[in-house]
């Protein structure tokens, strides 16, 4: 008995921190994902380690495809699928093999040179490389930069037809976008350590007084996990709720779910509503001291760094142990029928 109430407290807590990390997630996606436009930053800085030269780099920013995805004509993307990134990028080689190629004799620069003149002058054609493998190898040279023809040529080796090229590009493109998405998770993960702490002291989400309270508790502690269940069955977080949907949903949640949060001058309270918190003189609960109360918010903070994910995929763990743990005996059942 007493180990099923710890498990059922566990379960309770997690729903906690899942909770509020979720909204640690919104605050940071707000703030730092859409106003300091950190994805398109970052983005923008792989694309360029990706293409070496920062002139080509720039060049395939300024290509028709890829404004057509900025907001503005100062914003930088901040998503480009694979196959975009590949069409932009065989229209650039082909231009820059364009423009490299030397004018026959007799000819000014600017004429209009036939397929015939250019290839007496010993330099092919270069057209339609999005569709012949041999013209895109041809085009390579033409880059500005010997560690980028290094590069391409690797991958373009052993391609028999464009749509091995085209595989191998894009393949490139994504390795290169999973590499990005480590920089960024770097990136955002001191902000949503801020964010923790924040939130942690902002609302008074102490983890020992939340465990104290769930261990002595029954109903609360049935409530919450009622509702991690619930949560349980999804398989996987809304990703297609936009930042300021997902606070909101956070915020009926947690309300819901009356939890011991929240800053009040009646040391016992049970809980305050989230929305507006009372920052007041008392601020500690029967028992508590200073130092417990500290290290309780910081215990959350550090808790909540660990992102949703995390706790998403903890909480899925621990309720299908409590539910395995829970199975009938059908033998046992029979033998006293």
């Amino acid at each position: 008995m007493f180990g099923s109430e710890v498990i059922d407290a566990a379960i309770g807590l997690f729903l906690v921190f899942f909770l509020f990390s979720l909204l640690c997630s919104a605050i940071n996606e707000l703030i730092i994902g859409h106003l300091a436009s950190l994805r398109a930053s970052t983005l923008d800085e792989a694309i360029k380690r990706m293409l070496i030269d920062t002139g080509t780099a720039g060049d395939f920013f300024q290509h028709p495809l890829i404004r057509g995805l900025c907001r503005n004509d100062r914003a930088k993307p901040s998503y480009i699928s694979a196959a975009t990134f590949v069409d932009t990028f065989l229209a650039l080689v082909e231009s820059k093999a364009k423009a490299a190629k030397p004018t026959p004799a007799g000819a000014l620069p600017g004429d209009v040179v036939p397929a015939a003149a250019a290839a007496a002058a010993g330099s092919p054609v270069i057209a339609n490389v999005a569709s012949d493998v041999q013209k895109l190898r041809e085009a390579v040279g033409a880059l500005p930069s010997t560690d980028m023809q290094l590069v391409l040529r690797s991958l373009l080796n052993g391609s028999t037809n464009m749509d091995d090229a085209r595989k191998k590009l894009e393949q490139w493109f994504n390795d290169a976008m999973d590499r990005a998405s480590g920089w960024y998770k770097k990136k955002i993960q001191w902000f949503l350590a801020l964010w923790a702490l924040i939130v942690a002291v902002l609302f008074n989400v102490d983890t020992f007084s939340i465990a104290q309270a769930l261990l002595n508790n029954p109903k609360l502690r049935a409530s919450l996990v009622a509702a991690a269940e619930e949560i349980a069955k999804q398989s996987a977080t809304n990703t297609d709720a936009t930042a300021q949907q997902t606070i909101e949903a956070v915020e009926r949640r947690i309300k819901d779910l009356e939890l011991p949060i929240g800053w009040t001058s009646h040391a016992n309270a049970s809980a305050v509503i989230l929305a507006s918190p009372k920052f007041e003189c008392a601020w500690l609960r029967a028992g508590e001291t200073p130092m417990m109360k500290i290290a309780g918010l910081l215990v959350t903070a550090g808790a909540l760094s660990f992102g949703a994910p995390f706790w998403f995929d903890l909480l899925n763990k621990v309720v299908n142990l409590r539910a395995a743990g829970k199975k009938p005996e059908p033998e046992k059942d029979a033998k006293q029928k």
